[in-house]
């Protein structure tokens, strides 16, 4: 999968699961932003992906970042009335970006 592949499968696992805030959301219910993207890298945490996929990591984590215009992904997400709709965009945006960068 490429960085933009995994910003999408990010969102549509916050899209099929759901969106919350203040934790990441593991098992079958509702994850953060942080979460759906463990998720599209197989459920790891960034410190447990292997170094090969560790730029991957980086890169659509930076791309995110860049389209949001922010340093720290999880207080975007946990800013009091965030939604769904705000993290299914910007990771549909970074995407986009990352799309452009390849």
């Amino acid at each position: 999968m490429t960085p933009g592949d995994l910003a999408r499968a990010a969102a549509r696992t916050l899209e099929e699961r759901g969106f919350q805030q203040g934790d990441f959301g593991f098992c079958d219910g509702p994850v953060c932003i942080l979460g759906a993207l463990t998720m599209a890298f197989g459920g790891r945490f960034p410190r447990d992906v292997p170094c090969g996929d560790r730029c991957e990591w980086d890169e659509v984590r930076s791309g995110l970042e860049h389209v949001m215009k922010v340093k720290n992904i999880v207080d975007w997400n946990d800013k009091p009335g965030r939604t769904l709709a705000d993290c299914v965009e910007a990771l549909e945006r970074a995407a986009k970006y990352l799309d452009a960068r390849q």
